[in-house]
């Protein structure tokens, strides 16, 4: 009988595990393990899109597709990362590492 439910609590989880985003708190912050899985290439683009503080119809243009599906791309991102705006979406995706927040290199300048 053991065995049984251990069988079927390890089926569990493990369906459990093929579909949802496992959240653990982690330090004050939310870790966001194995993401990279759930999210699609189109909706990594969005992630790093936001990143950038583009609006939707820049997402839109740049993604170029309707404004209604760039809206559509962004409620699936912030659903996902388990988010209610833009800025904690890409807190999250940054803090999970799905979105690199680090400065590119600045051109250099002269002399000051």
């Amino acid at each position: 009988m053991a065995r049984l439910v251990e069988s079927s609590m390890a089926h569990a989880w493990h369906r459990y595990m093929n579909f949802a985003v496992i959240v653990v708190g982690i330090s004050g912050g939310v870790r966001i393990w194995e993401l990279e899985k759930y999210i699609t290439p189109r909706e990594q683009d969005v992630i790093n899109l936001l990143a950038d503080a583009k609006g939707s119809q820049e997402i839109a243009d740049e993604l170029v597709v309707s404004l209604h599906t760039a809206r559509n791309h962004i409620r699936s991102v912030l659903s996902k990362l388990g988010a209610t705006t833009r800025l904690e979406a890409v807190v999250k995706a940054a803090r999970s590492g799905v979105v690199d927040l680090s400065p590119t290199a600045a051109p250099e300048t002269g002399p000051i």
